[in-house]
C-alpha cells in the first residue's frame, strides 16, 4: 500500500494583531480577577445587609429595582470587573512593546 506523500506546505499559524492580543489579555484577566474578587468580598458581606441598611433610610419609599441578592452581586462583580480592567490597561500601556 503506498503511503500519502508528506505535506510539502509549512503549517499556517495564526497570529493576533498586537492590539487584539492586548485586549484579549485585559478582558480575560480582569474577568478572572473580578470572578476571584466577587467571591471573596462576597464571602464576607451578605447583601441582605446591604438590602436592610438601604431599608432604613427615611426616604426609601419605594424599592430601588436593583435592591436583590442578584442584583448587588451583579452590580458588584461589574464594578470590580471594572477595576480590574482599567488596572490591567495601565499595565498594558506602561509596557508598550516590552511584552511583544
Amino acid at each position: 500500500m503506498d503511503e500519502l506523500p508528506a505535506a510539502t506546505e509549512p503549517e499556517a499559524r495564526r497570529t493576533w494583531p498586537p492590539r487584539l492580543r492586548a485586549a484579549a489579555a485585559i478582558g480575560w484577566s480582569s474577568f478572572l480577577a473580578a470572578c476571584v474578587g466577587t467571591m471573596l468580598i462576597f464571602a464576607a458581606v451578605d447583601p441582605q445587609v446591604l438590602i436592610d441598611g438601604y431599608d432604613s433610610l427615611p426616604s426609601s419609599d419605594t424599592a430601588a429595582f436593583w435592591l436583590s441578592h442578584t442584583g448587588i452581586y451583579t452590580i458588584g462583580f461589574f464594578l470590580l470587573w471594572g477595576v480590574a480592567a482599567l488596572a490591567a490597561l495601565i499595565a498594558v500601556t506602561l509596557a508598550g512593546d516590552q511584552g511583544q
